[in-house]
């Protein structure tokens, strides 16, 4: 999943690479939260529901809400970016937030960021 994260990025332009990663930093603040209060055992369900999708379907592509993570919510559609908001972010929080641990995804995804946004506005 993680090489997944990585390679998504190689595969568009950089124009579509600077809109996908605000668009998973915002959905990242929304979803930091409740991802934090998950038990270890729903948070590896969720991005092991959300990794099965991505090998299907090419997530950068899809921007209406039509993939359901059901240890996310079961009756949410949620849209390609949001669905690696949630790999990006659910990996984040199972890494414990620990930059060292979690060097790929910080470096190429805009968690930094999004974990200061969501402490600002409380998050």
């Amino acid at each position: 999943m993680a090489i997944f994260l990585v390679s998504v990025l190689s595969r568009v332009t950089a124009a579509q690479s600077d809109e996908l990663k605000m668009a998973v930093l915002w959905y990242g603040v929304e979803m930091l939260p409740r991802l934090r209060s998950l038990p270890i055992v729903r948070l590896n369900e969720l991005t092991y529901q959300a990794s099965q999708i991505s090998e299907q379907q090419p997530l950068h592509l899809c921007q209406e809400p039509q993939f359901v993570i059901p240890a996310w919510d079961p009756n949410k559609k949620l849209t390609g970016g949001q669905v690696i908001a949630l790999m990006v972010f659910g990996l984040w929080v199972t890494c414990g937030e620990n930059e060292d641990m979690a060097a790929a995804l910080a470096n190429r995804w805009p968690v930094r960021e999004a974990v200061k946004l969501a402490k600002a506005i409380g998050n």
